[in-house]
């Protein structure tokens, strides 16, 4: 909803720069139950709280000799304005650089853990080595479909050589005689020994990688749907 507009259109909402704000510290995400689409657009809607604008954008947060700006939204990362790109799973180099700015703005007090119980970060799983934590192994393709379609009758799930190795699951109701390809999730089989992994399909000790960062001179200067921020 957009002020008493309810579109169906939007994915998310988040304040840009708010993450520490005292009225302004929230986001919305659109979620499916058991299909866990909700992970990128978080992720989306999180970065914009914490200071970045979606690629193509004018940056608000900069850095001297960070490179903010100039990546295209047409390189489809998770901060693009539409959402399930070839390059979902990544933030671009100029998504990076502002959240490295936005973090640098902030007081030493906005980074103390104020919790009375200590969080311990779990281990993160080497793709390729350990897959089984991703939550793809145990999701059949076809249940996933389904919970897709839940008001749609005879649901079916297919793998198809123009897809499957992009990580696309074609999800085929009967109710409207036609596929649709969605984004598999972590850990769904995508060929011979290989699962998806931040939606590209990787062998055994593969991983999708974020870009390399480097110094440079800033500048100033189907089934996909839209962001609001």
């Amino acid at each position: 909803m957009i002020g008493n507009i309810v579109k169906n259109s939007v994915l998310g909402i988040a304040y840009l720069g708010a993450v520490c704000h005292l009225s302004l510290r929230a986001a919305l995400a659109e979620d499916h139950a058991y299909t866990f689409s909700t992970v990128g657009v978080t992720a989306h809607e999180l970065a914009h709280a914490l200071g970045s604008v979606h690629d193509g954008d004018q940056p608000i947060y900069a850095t001297v000799g960070k490179r903010v700006s100039g990546c295209s939204a047409r390189d489809e990362y998770t901060m693009a304005p539409v959402a399930g790109g070839k390059n979902f799973g990544k933030f671009s180099i100029c998504s990076l650089n502002q959240l490295s700015s936005f973090a640098g703005t902030l007081s030493q007090r906005r980074f103390n853990i104020s919790v009375s119980i200590p969080y311990k970060m779990p281990a993160k799983p080497i793709p390729g080595k350990d897959w089984n934590p991703f939550p793809g192994r145990a999701l059949d393709k076809t249940f996933y479909c389904k919970s897709l379609y839940p008001k749609s009758w005879r649901v079916t799930a297919r793998d198809h050589i123009n897809y499957t190795p992009r990580c696309k699951l074609l999800c085929c109701p009967l109710t409207y005689g036609r596929c649709f390809a969605h984004d598999m999730v972590d850990g769904m089989t995508c060929g011979y020994q290989k699962v998806c992994m931040r939606h590209r399909c990787a062998s055994t000790g593969e991983h999708p990688v974020s870009p390399t960062r480097r110094a440079t001179t800033a500048t100033t200067t189907r089934w996909i749907r839209r962001y609001y921020s």
